[in-house]
C-alpha cells in the first residue's frame, strides 16, 4: 500500500480522529463520575477516572456507562434527549470506525484506470460470492471528517457539566453546530411523543387496552 500514501494517510488520519473521540469521551466520564474534584471552582486532576476507564474494552460498554451517568446529572427532558441523540450517534460512527481497522488492500479497475481502494472485512467466500465491499479515500476521509465532527458536541456536555459543578470557566464555549442538530431532532422527538400520548385511542379500543 506504500505506493499509494493517499489512501494510507487517509486510514491513519481517520483512525487517529476516532481514538481523539475515545479521549474525549474519557475526560467526559472522568467529569461525570466526579471522581475528578473541585475546589473553590478549580480543577483538581484524579488519574483515578482514567485508569477505570482504560479497563473498559468495549466502546458500547463505555457508551452505556456514560449514558446511565448522564441519567443521575438532574437534566431537563431536552438537555437528556439531546445526549440520547449524541450518544446514538456515536454508536452508528464506532460501528463505522471499525471497517478501518480490518480490511485488505485492493485495487478497482475502472474506465478511469485503477483505482486503490481497502475492502473491509474480506473473506474468500465474500469473494467468490462477488459481494466484497470496498472503500475509496475519498469515503474514509469522509468518516474522518465525521468523527472530528464528534469532538465538538462531546467537549461541549463536558463544558455544560463542569459548569454544572461550578467550575470556573475563562472562555466559554460557543454551543458546536451538530449539538445543536442533536438538541433540535430531540425537540422534534419529545413533540411528537407528547402528540402520541394526547391523541385519542383508535374506536374500538381503550386506553386500558
Amino acid at each position: 500500500m506504500t505506493d499509494k500514501p493517499e489512501l494510507a494517510v487517509a486510514i491513519v488520519e481517520a483512525l487517529s480522529a476516532w481514538s481523539v473521540v475515545e479521549v474525549q469521551l474519557t475526560r467526559l466520564f472522568a467529569t461525570l463520575s466526579d471522581l475528578e474534584t473541585f475546589q473553590d471552582g478549580a480543577f483538581n486532576y484524579n488519574k483515578k477516572a482514567h485508569l477505570i476507564f482504560d479497563t473498559i474494552k468495549s466502546f458500547e460498554a463505555r457508551l452505556e456507562i456514560i449514558d446511565a451517568l448522564m441519567g443521575a446529572e438532574g437534566l431537563s427532558e431536552l438537555e437528556l434527549e439531546t445526549w440520547n441523540r449524541c450518544s446514538l450517534r456515536l454508536g452508528k460512527l464506532y460501528k463505522r470506525r471499525h471497517p478501518l481497522a480490518h480490511f485488505v488492500y485492493m485495487q478497482a479497475t475502472s474506465n478511469a484506470g485503477k483505482d486503490a481502494q481497502i475492502a473491509p472485512f474480506f473473506t474468500l467466500g465474500a469473494a467468490m460470492r462477488q459481494d466484497v465491499k470496498s472503500l475509496t479515500t475519498a469515503q474514509i476521509t469522509e468518516r474522518k471528517d465525521h468523527f472530528e465532527e464528534m469532538l465538538h458536541p462531546i467537549s461541549y456536555f463536558e463544558y455544560d457539566a463542569l459548569k454544572r459543578r461550578g467550575l470556573r470557566l475563562d472562555n466559554p464555549m460557543p454551543e458546536p453546530p451538530l449539538f445543536a442538530r442533536f438538541r433540535a431532532s430531540a425537540s422534534r422527538s419529545l413533540e411528537e411523543r407528547a402528540r402520541k400520548r394526547q391523541s385519542p385511542p383508535p374506536k374500538g379500543e381503550t386506553e386500558e387496552d
